[in-house]
């Protein structure tokens, strides 16, 4: 089983596969200026690398600034959403995130909350 996890920032946007809940395949490219277009553009980069096809993909999930303007994914998360999730699962005891990207964002935990200050 394979999952699509796009990052679609305002300057580049990354991929990755995960297979059975593990990564086998990376990618990055510029965004330039379609979201849609750059996201579009790693299903054929995944078919030319030459182990995953889109059709074996079950899930995809997108993320950052041009994640609505994409149109694909069966869900979009905020990156501060996946910023926190993704630093809670490598250490429990992370209280602060910075996010240096096109955008900049810094994230404080506090407990369960989080304050998100650009």
């Amino acid at each position: 089983m394979y999952t699509a996890g796009i990052d679609i920032g305002s300057v580049s946007t990354e991929m990755v596969i995960l297979e059975n809940a593990e990564p086998c395949r990376r990618f990055i490219i510029q965004t330039g200026i379609s979201s849609s277009t750059a996201a579009e553009r790693f299903f054929s980069l995944i078919e030319e690398d030459g182990g995953v096809k889109r059709c074996d993909i079950t899930q995809t999930v997108t993320t950052g600034y041009g994640r609505n303007a994409a149109g694909i994914g069966d869900r979009s998360v905020t990156e501060l959403s996946c910023h926190a999730r993704g630093a809670w699962a490598v250490d429990h005891t992370v209280r602060t995130v910075i996010d240096i990207g096109g955008l900049t964002h810094l994230l404080n935990f506090h407990g369960d909350a989080a304050d998100n200050k650009v």
